[in-house]
């Protein structure tokens, strides 16, 4: 009686339950083991998963604003901490010459019109014994500045450039005659192109020396226009060599000159030749053999950084003449006023030295306002 009794009051209290809409609990708590749960069809597979905490979404009110975050430039980007540019000047302040070049060349490669990193190339080029890729780092500041300066145009520059150039023609040969002398543009050949006070000054003193040219074989380094080594052929040089290590169209430029003013000649036994020469390279034996009486260099000694190999090829002609030869330079004065030291004949001197050489000046003159010296540069 009792066993019914409890039996009634379960059954009942589950009637209750339904009604109510309650859901009876499962008997065990073994999944699937409840006949109330297979009768509802519960399978907790078929449970929904509580889905993840999702953020209320932001509520703009017109135009959705946007970042005015920009990318970093290209000139930015390479003088960044870890920049190739700053990983090369490291290299540099520790005497690591080469990977600091290379460092540079990346830089370079991000950003061809740094003008810092060209500086900095041309001082790694000059520690490695490289004058001629120093002189091309020093060449390529200038004309960087001096677009910048002018409102990035090449025209702008081929201005200044030709306001810095001797206007004037050459001076007259002793007949009266004068060369007829061509310039390169700028973007072909560079400065070496134009004809610089300098130019003019040397050939004022063969001029002054004219008697003592006839016969005599003659070297020009960094010869440009050629219009130097071109004034010793008309006055009777039996060889003139117009040597430049710049662009290819320096040398174009040379032999085009020495074409049209061979007329100034034919009647002599002169011969005329232009190649190229690198400073601070061995000089072929072919060359040395020629048995020069002259060596001239306008303007040669404008960049420091090339001083050093420029005077180890003069030596290496000196020597090769056994005292027969002589060198000659011009030298502008390009300082403040004429009371400033000239930093650039001071090193000029000062590497003289150091190579068993001197450097005297022979006299000085005026090209307009152009304060031109000239040096003649022997061995100790």
């Amino acid at each position: 009686a009792v066993f019914l009794l409890l039996l009634h009051l379960l059954v009942s209290s589950e009637a209750l339950a339904s009604r109510r809409g309650g859901r009876p609990r499962k008997s065990s708590g073994r999944r699937g083991s409840s006949s109330s749960d297979s009768s509802r069809g519960f399978s907790p597979a078929r449970v929904p998963s509580v889905p993840p905490t999702v953020s209320a979404p932001t509520i703009f009110h017109g135009a959705r604003p946007e970042r005015m975050v920009r990318p970093p430039t290209d000139r930015e980007r390479a003088f960044l901490n870890e920049s190739p540019h700053n990983n090369g000047m490291a290299l540099l302040a520790a005497g690591q010459y080469e990977e600091a070049g290379l460092a540079f060349e990346k830089a370079l490669d991000r950003t061809p019109d740094a003008i810092e990193t060209w500086s900095a190339l041309g001082v790694c080029m000059a520690k490695l014994g490289e004058a001629d890729a120093a002189l091309v780092c020093q060449r390529q500041v200038q004309r960087l500045k001096g677009i910048n300066a002018h409102g990035n145009t090449e025209q702008a520059l081929e201005d200044e450039v030709s306001s810095l150039v001797s206007a004037s023609a050459l001076p007259p040969l002793p007949d009266g005659s004068i060369l007829t002398i061509s310039i390169g543009s700028l973007a072909e050949c560079d400065t070496g192109g134009r004809l610089w006070p300098s130019a003019h000054a040397l050939c004022r003193y063969q001029h002054r020396i004219a008697g003592e040219m006839y016969g005599v074989a003659v070297l020009e380094l960094g010869c440009g226009t050629g219009a130097v080594g071109l004034f010793a052929a008309a006055l009777g040089a039996r060889l003139v060599s117009l040597t430049d290590g710049g662009p290819t169209a320096v040398l174009q430029l040379a032999e085009s000159n020495a074409n049209a003013n061979q007329r100034m000649w034919n009647d002599s036994k002169t011969s005329v030749e232009v190649w190229p020469l690198a400073w601070g390279r061995p000089v072929p034996e072919s060359v040395l053999g020629q048995g020069y009486d002259w060596l001239f260099g306008s303007d040669v000694t404008y960049s420091m950084g090339a001083h050093g190999p420029l005077l180890a090829t003069i030596r290496e002609v000196l020597k090769a003449s056994a005292g027969g030869c002589r060198a000659v330079l011009a030298h502008e004065r390009r300082v403040a006023n004429q009371e400033s030291s000239d930093v650039r004949l001071e090193n000029l001197c000062n590497e003289a030295e150091a190579a068993d050489m001197k450097v005297i000046t022979l006299y000085s003159e005026f090209e307009g306002e152009r304060c031109v010296l000239l040096l003649e540069v022997k061995l100790q």
